[in-house]
């Protein structure tokens, strides 16, 4: 939709800059003229935008690798990972070996991710593919829920706000939710907690 209505704006801009043109100007050699200069002006400011555009991409794929990057470096956090696939994949016993500091240092980085969102760094459309798994492999599991999510709500805002919000785009996307039999929004005083962010901006989706 943004994109579309930076388009309008400059097709708007060009026809009543040519319009102004013909009004104003007198003679047809000085219209014509007139309309190369502010055609010709308008051609490079099109290309600024679409250079602007091209750049902020390019950072914010960066920036993304760069916290992709920095998710498997936390300390604990990939055996933590590991351990919840192993969950996954039927060994219920796995998530008893999690270390404690790697679910702290894995529902941190969630908080974060919350927070990128809610400021629009970056949006679901962005970021789905590379960072749901993750997100939901965490917060749809009961050993979390048990251990840290519920009894520590207060600290998690983010995460729970993150994932109603992430999990309604999944729904409106049509796309599956992974562990969704043990899905966050089960626990008890869901909608709370996640009301408890309300200082989040609530339009993100």
């Amino acid at each position: 939709m943004k994109k579309s209505s930076n388009y309008y704006l400059i097709a708007f801009l060009v026809i009543a800059l040519l319009l102004c043109t013909l009004l104003l100007d007198s003679s047809l050699g000085s219209r014509i003229v007139t309309i190369i200069t502010v055609g010709t002006a308008l051609l490079g400011a099109v290309s600024v935008l679409v250079q602007y555009k091209r750049d902020k991409n390019i950072s914010q794929a960066t920036f993304i690798l760069e916290y992709a990057k920095y998710f498997y470096e936390l300390s604990n956090v990939e055996e933590t990972m590991f351990l919840l696939d192993e969950y996954r994949n039927g060994n219920k016993d796995a998530v008893k070996k999690i270390n404690y500091n790697g679910i702290v240092n894995y529902l941190v980085w969630c908080e974060e991710l919350s927070s990128l969102i809610q400021r629009g760094i970056l949006d679901f459309e962005t970021i789905d593919n590379l960072f749901s798994y993750n997100f939901f492999l965490i917060t749809n599991n009961k050993y979390i829920q048990e251990k840290e999510l519920v009894p520590q709500a207060e600290f998690y805002k983010g995460v729970y706000y993150l994932h109603y919000a992430w999990t309604k785009y999944k729904k409106n996307t049509k796309q599956a939710i992974i562990n969704e039999e043990e899905s966050l929004d089960k626990v008890t005083n869901y909608l709370t907690n996640v009301k408890k962010g309300n200082f989040y901006n609530k339009n993100i989706y």
